[in-house]
Formats: C-alpha cells, structure tokens, sequence
C-alpha cells in the first residue's frame, strides 16, 4: 500500500540547530559571565535533556505551553548553573528564531520530489509553538505548512499515541495510511507504530541496524513512491 500522507519529523530529521545547541549554550555562557566548556555542557544537556523526558513521561507525556517553558528553564539551569533568567530568556527566543536551523539539503529534495506524488504532506514536532516562525522563515518547508502538528498544542508529547491519533484524525486518514518518518526511535518510529501508523526511522548514523523499516538519508523515501 502507498501511503496517502507523509509526516515528518521536525528536529533532527528536517531541520537541525547551526551551529549545535551546546556551542549555542557555551557562547550565552560567555554572554552572560558564567563559566562553561564545550565538553561540560554537552554532557550536562545530555543529562538535563534526559531528566526532563523522565519527569514528562511520569506525567503521562501531557504537555503544553507553560510546561515547555518549564523544561527548557530547567535545562538552561541544570546545563549552566548559576546563569540569570536572562540567559534563559535570550535562550528560548534565540531558538525561535529561523536563522537558528539549517534545513536539510536531503530535505529539500525529497520535499521538492514528493510534491510530484498524489500524497499530503506535513511536519511534526515535540518543540512548541515555537516551531511555526522557524518554519515560516524556511520557504523551502512552505509545503509542510498546511498540516504542523506541535505537541504543546496538542497536549501530548510523542510518543503519546494521543500525539498521533491527532494526526489521524486531522489528516483524515487511517492509521495504516499514514508513513511517519522521525529520527528518534522511541518518540518516532515506536511512538507511531503503537499507534497504527506505518513508520520509517531516519538513521543516518546506523545506529538502529536491527531495523529494517529505517533509511540513512531522507531521498531513500523517494524510492517508496513509484513515477
């Protein structure tokens, strides 16, 4: 069967931080006099980022705008201690910003290719709100726009299958319809299975070779899609 509907997966599979969110974190770091090294805040990011998936997961995944606020304070302090609030404001809102990502040249190409096909595409994300001015400085995601899925508006993070149930509905689909590709294993690939959906795993660094349903550059989906 071919898919009727593609969603992608936002951050890390679309788009990408440029230059990395630690180096980011290291030079507002500097910004705002606190002492912070390459090596220190990746580890530490690594952690945070974890504990903060940790506390939404015992919280059922249910999430919105203020709870996003939340982790991302909570990062910026546990990654630099010590900093001022300010430096998780000028943080947050350099984040939103679309200079902030690099898009993908394998995205391009087969956004640009499956635009051929008699499919719907979209995007989907567990980054809030912040999600829609990056897409809208980034034309060539302009045909994702009609269907953005964020998690903070939905009120599940992924892998919550209400996350994706969303989807289903909104894109007026079966489950079995709709091909999600994500970079993430567990958020992605497992999240949409357990939730009907087909699933792809974006797995460029071939981490993930016990998988068969997985592609290590974006145009492999391509193939998927018959002229």
């Amino acid at each position: 069967m071919i898919p009727l509907c593609v969603i992608f997966d936002a951050v890390g599979t679309l788009i990408h931080p440029d230059p990395p969110g630690p180096e980011v974190y290291v030079a507002a770091a500097a910004r705002f006099g606190v002492a912070a090294d390459l090596p220190t805040v990746r580890e530490r990011f690594r952690r945070a980022f974890a504990a903060e998936e940790s506390r939404d997961a015992v919280g059922g995944w249910r999430v919105d705008e203020a709870r996003e606020q939340e982790r991302w304070r909570n990062i910026v302090a546990d990654v630099l201690p010590g900093s001022p609030d300010e430096c998780f404001r000028y943080l947050f809102d350099y984040f939103a910003l679309p200079s902030a990502w690099h898009v993908a040249d394998d995205a391009v190409e087969v956004i640009r290719d499956l635009m051929g096909h008699p499919i719907t595409m979209g995007i989907a994300s567990n980054l809030d709100a912040r999600l829609h001015s990056i897409l809208a400085g980034h034309p060539s995601l302009a045909p994702l726009l009609p269907h953005v899925f964020i998690s903070s508006e939905i009120g599940f993070r992924k892998p919550h299958p209400e996350f994706y149930h969303h989807i289903t509905h909104k894109m007026n689909c079966r489950p079995r319809q709709i091909l999600y590709v994500g970079d993430d294993r567990q958020n992605d690939f497992d999240g949409a299975q357990n939730a009907g959906l087909r699933a792809v795993l974006f797995d460029p660094s071939g981490r993930h070779s016990d998988l068969s349903q997985r592609i290590s550059r974006l145009t492999e989906l391509i193939a998927l899609f018959p002229a």
